[in-house]
């Protein structure tokens, strides 16, 4: 689509939806997957100064339900390879609320939805009706709610929540992708500045680099060692990729990666979509996500605070202020909040409670605020940034503090790239939690006796998962982090899970099958861990 293509397609949707009598602050979730139609659809909603809430195609059930909800939203337009998921939270939804599919003329199967295709057709492709920009003076809190503002939906410590966004702070690429693949899987969006965006309804890694030349892609951790995981293959250095830019890339196979695939740059970022806390490793340091100056650290926007053992919440010395973390100490980042800078203003969320519970003041001086990211990082020395936990994954265990990030990441090495997700399980009769791994193994190929044995070998005593759960699959989020909720729910229980359960013998150093007798002889100390 060239950019004239997506301006027409995009007055389109703003007339369409404009004479339908929707109107700058009305909100319109959209549910569907990656293709060009969706940018189109966000761009056209935005020209009437209509609310887009972008809703993960990924999400089903109570959670759909839930976004839709939080949104309030008085529309849906769902792609049509999504109609079965709408149908199923129908009844869930508030009376009244509409519906459009995209994707083909409607049939039978989306009876329920109006055709936005088939409306699109009789409608204009002149400019929609201009609305008059609200003034950005003043409350900045609904500021970003118009023009190309959206909301989003962020899984994180305080739950499901929705964020207005407008993209100040969204990383952009510019990737020269031709000669896309002539099929409907893949399509070529022409952007800004004369680069291209390469969009499809999924990814295709196998032999994608035969039909697009880029010269930097975005990457989200997981994705990188789920490629690592396939087998080698002669053509995984026959594309132009030099850069690498994104977020959760493990420091233990950041050599690997770079060395199989003939990557020479990774920028590493942090970012929280909602808040005001942003930095990036430009310098590319292994493991890094960012860097600070350490020569002038008075004038943070970012920094690093102590907080009490077992909470977020941030220790204050004697004048009421918080304390920095010292290099090589853990500590949980925090943003400064400045209304008038808006790479430093706080959007929050639409629940102003939740809002709220993010903000922290009389950081370092009386009346400043700062946004609390829930995140526990470690700066080194020079400045460097290293991602360490979410304030809700770091346990204690044996008075040591043990990062279930860096626990999954020597976890996942060990079973050779599986999916495996660490977390802190209670054990009656000992103070702290202990460690509990999930791998996925669902060939039933996994080596109980070597996993002891490395484990031993890389990782300190407190650190060692005791407990393993045997899955065949790990759930997790649109963007590919573990959902552990459920998980820590179950805990090493035998009797809620059909899942097989192992624990750590002291005596052997093996693991052992987990039943019920086990489990009583656990809980009541009869079996020592």
């Amino acid at each position: 689509m060239t950019f004239r293509e997506v301006d027409e397609y995009s007055n389109q949707i703003a007339n369409y939806f404009h004479e339908a009598g929707y109107r700058h602050g009305d909100v319109i979730a959209l549910f569907m997957e990656s293709r060009p139609e969706y940018i189109c659809i966000w761009l056209g909603l935005a020209k009437i100064g209509v609310i887009t809430a972008l809703i993960n195609f990924n999400l089903r059930e109570e959670s759909l339900s839930h976004c839709i909800a939080s949104a309030d939203a008085k529309l849906i337009i769902f792609g049509k390879e999504l109609t079965d998921a709408v149908r199923a939270v129908r009844d869930k939804l508030r009376p009244g609320i509409k519906y459009h599919s995209s994707g083909g003329l409607s049939d039978e199967a989306t009876s329920f939805a109006s055709c936005l295709d088939a409306g699109l057709a009789t409608t204009t492709k002149l400019p929609a009706p201009a609305f008059q920009l609200p003034s950005f003076t003043g409350n900045r809190r609904r500021r970003d709610e118009c023009g190309l503002g959206s909301f989003i939906h962020l899984l994180g410590i305080h739950g499901l929540l929705a964020s207005p966004s407008d993209g100040r702070r969204e990383p952009g690429a510019s990737a020269d992708a031709t000669q896309p693949r002539p099929s409907s899987q893949r399509y070529l969006l022409r952007a800004a500045r004369g680069s291209k965006l390469a969009l499809g309804t999924r990814t295709e890694v196998d032999g994608s680099h035969r039909h697009a030349s880029p010269r930097c892609a975005q990457y989200i951790g997981e994705i990188c060692r789920y490629l690592l995981a396939q087998p080698p293959k002669p053509v995984d250095r026959l594309h132009g990729v030099k850069l690498v830019f994104g977020n959760g890339l493990r420091p233990q196979i950041w050599h690997e990666f770079m060395d199989r695939f003939g990557i020479q740059r990774v920028g590493e970022f942090y970012g929280a979509t909602e808040g005001s806390t942003n930095i990036v490793n430009s310098e590319g340091v292994v493991g890094a996500v960012g860097f600070t100056s350490v020569i002038v650290p008075w004038a943070y926007p970012i920094t690093l605070v102590r907080v009490k053992p077992g909470t977020d919440e941030p220790q204050r010395d004697r004048d009421g202020m918080c304390v920095r973390s010292q290099p090589g100490e853990p500590g949980v980042l925090v943003g400064k909040i400045s209304r008038s800078d808006p790479l430093r203003a706080y959007d929050g969320y639409v629940s102003k409670a939740a809002s709220e519970k993010k903000v922290i003041e009389n950081v370092f001086s009386k009346g400043d605020v700062a946004f609390h990211s829930g995140d526990v990082l470690v700066m080194d020395e020079c400045g460097n940034f290293f991602f360490r936990d979410r304030t809700g994954d770091t346990f204690r265990w044996r008075g040591e503090n043990v990062s279930t990030a860096e626990v999954e990441g020597v976890v996942s090495n060990i079973v050779g790239l599986r999916d495996a997700v660490v977390y802190g399980v209670e054990v009656p009769g000992n103070e702290g939690k202990a460690g509990m791994a999930g791998i996925v193994d669902a060939d039933g190929t996994l080596d109980l006796t070597r996993f002891a044995s490395d484990v031993k070998l890389k990782l300190p005593a407190y650190a060692r998962p005791l407990f393993l759960r045997i899955m065949r699959e790990a759930e997790q989020t649109g963007t590919y982090k573990f959902m552990k909720l459920d998980l820590v729910k179950v805990g090493f229980d035998p009797k809620k899970t059909e899942d097989k359960l192992f624990y750590l013998e002291g005596k052997s150093g093996l693991y052992k099958p987990l039943n019920e007798k086990e489990f009583d002889g656990i809980t009541k100390g009869a079996i020592r861990i």
